[in-house]
Order: structure tokens, then sequence, then C-alpha cells
């Protein structure tokens, strides 16, 4: 939320066995109201805390962290309801995909992940949503460089009247004039916030 009486403060343990999720404890990070830090990376990407919200922390062994943080990480939705306390979060099933054309009928005509450094291509960013399980008031497609900026401008839609599952499509002509990874993220709209939840990646070498 943009305001810090918005701000979701519920904090969620995590109890993972998969080696996506990493912890690190005890006091090699400094300490919170008494309790050691921690550090948590998802698949080697360390989730990174504002300074004025609460940190990871470490209580009665296990990892502690705010859970708007970890949801956004995992590339879900999560909403507050403060009457009745309750958290939800939602993560919809979102493909994307990138190629050169699609037919009518959503045929994905020649997909690419890789483009020559210096190249400006049209293309068709395809998105396939099911499982949508909130009420998004709309969604947004970008695509940033490597360099973090706008590579092409944004597509936003509005969602009057969203269904549980859906298809879009929309062309993009975008200039390859850095080497790295261009990413494109599909992002929800909701409570008045973009939430990224899926990415493409386009390699340009």
């Amino acid at each position: 939320m943009k305001t810090k009486s918005k701000r979701i403060v519920i904090l969620t343990t995590l109890i993972f066995t998969l080696g996506t999720v990493t912890a690190f404890g005890e006091s090699l990070w400094g300490s919170y109201e008494g309790y050691s830090k921690a550090r948590v990376f998802i698949n080697d990407n360390q989730i990174n805390v504002p300074q004025d919200d609460v940190p990871a922390f470490i209580i009665n062994g296990r990892t502690v962290l705010p859970l708007r943080l970890l949801a956004e990480s995992l590339q879900a939705t999560v909403s507050w309801d403060n009457k009745t306390q309750t958290a939800k979060i939602y993560k919809p099933n979102i493909h994307m995909f990138v190629s050169l054309d699609v037919d009518k009928d959503y045929t994905i005509k020649k997909p690419f992940g890789k483009v020559a450094h210096g190249e400006t291509r049209n293309f068709v960013v395809s998105t396939q949503v099911d499982t949508l399980k909130m009420k998004p008031s709309g969604f947004k497609i970008t695509i940033e460089a490597p360099n973090g900026e706008l590579a092409t401008d944004a597509v936003e839609v509005p969602l009057e009247e969203s269904s549980e599952s859906f298809w879009y499509t929309w062309p993009f002509k975008v200039s390859f004039t850095q080497a790295g990874n261009y990413t494109v993220n599909f992002s929800l709209l909701v409570n008045g916030e973009y939430t990224v939840v899926s990415k493409k990646t386009i390699v340009s070498e």
C-alpha cells in the first residue's frame, strides 16, 4: 500500500523444505527488537526489505518476515481486510509467450527468447491467464531494458468484468540497443496498486 496505515504488517513463518528458499540467521546481520535478523533468498535472489519495514528475523528457530514482501517475491498478490484481520494471497496461473506472430485461434508462430544485440524487432506478447480468483481492475504489460528503464511504452488495460481466465495479445516494437536481459512483466492492478505476477526474459546478445 502507499501509506503505512494501509501497509500489511502481518508476519508469516517460513517453513520451507525445498532448496529454492534460503535463510541465514543467528546474529550475522544484526538484530531487530531483540531477535536476530535474517537474510532470505528465493531462487538465489535476495528479498530486499525497505528500511522503514519490518526485516526478516529469527524467532523460536523460525524465519519471519512481512507477508507482502514474501507474496510479491513469489509473484502473487496480497490483500488485507482490517475488519476481519484477514490476509488473502492469490497466485494466478499465467503464461506469457513471445513470438513473431499469432493466429486468430491463438496459435503461436515462431516463438523466440533471444535476439541479436542492436536489432529492432516487431513481435507479439501473448498472455494466457487462468485461476484468477481475485478481481483486479486492470493489468499492465511492460518491457524493461537491462538498465531497468522501459524499452517501449507500457500497455495498460482496464478490466470492468474479469473472469477466471482470458487471453490477451499485443504487438510491440523494441530496439534491443543494450546487451543483456530484457524483461517482459505482466502486472495486475489490485486495490490501486500494480503487482508483477509473471515475467518473461528476452536475451539480447
